[in-house]
């Protein structure tokens, strides 16, 4: 039902559109929008000074248009040309803001029970170097941490490592033939 009603609605209001806009447009005089109350009363106060008010205000004064007329605007300014530019050199890094560690900004401290990337990635190195002097109770009194919480980081992550493989050795690998292949000759030569 909700279909039907809104395609009589949309019908209703786009009917004769062309003739109706042209019509508006047409006009002579637009209709003005109407005016702020207090807009209207200071016209009314100057309609009580003085009648013919507007109708000086909107009238162009001849005296004035010569006096226009007259005013020539003259410029002495001189243009930098490519040669007065200053010898300073601009910088090269537009960007506007600098390079950060990680990619992102870290703050120079972190709260209480919290730790910084960094500083996280410092006590996994130091626990990896030598676990019995760094475990997660020395660490955890030393960062304002919990110490199931070290354990957890401790036993869970890793630095990540990039390791590669050579191409013979992975599976499903096939050799990509030679180029001599392709143009007919023995690659055996």
């Amino acid at each position: 039902m909700g279909i039907v009603t809104s395609k009589i609605v949309k019908t209703a209001k786009t009917y004769n559109v062309t003739e109706r806009a042209q019509k508006v447009i047409s006009k002579q005089k637009p209709t003005p929008a109407p005016s702020y109350p207090s807009t209207a009363k200071q016209i009314e106060i100057a309609d009580q000074i003085d009648p013919q008010f507007m109708d000086n205000h909107y009238k162009q004064d001849p005296v004035f248009q010569d006096r226009l007329k007259q005013i020539f605007v003259t410029s002495n300014v001189q243009f930098a040309n490519d040669q007065q530019k200053s010898e300073k050199s601009l910088p090269q890094n537009t960007k506007g803001s600098k390079e950060w560690d990680y990619g992102f900004w870290e703050p120079e401290k972190a709260q209480e029970g919290k730790v910084l990337l960094k500083d996280a990635l410092k006590f996994m190195a130091d626990n990896i170097t030598d676990p019995e002097l760094n475990n997660a109770k020395t660490i955890a009194k030393q960062y304002k941490l919990n110490q199931k919480d070290v354990e957890n980081i401790l036993e869970y992550y890793r630095v990540f490592h990039i390791i590669v493989t050579p191409e013979e050795a992975r599976p499903g690998y096939i050799q990509p033939p030679k180029f001599a292949q392709f143009l007919g000759k023995n690659s055996s030569k």
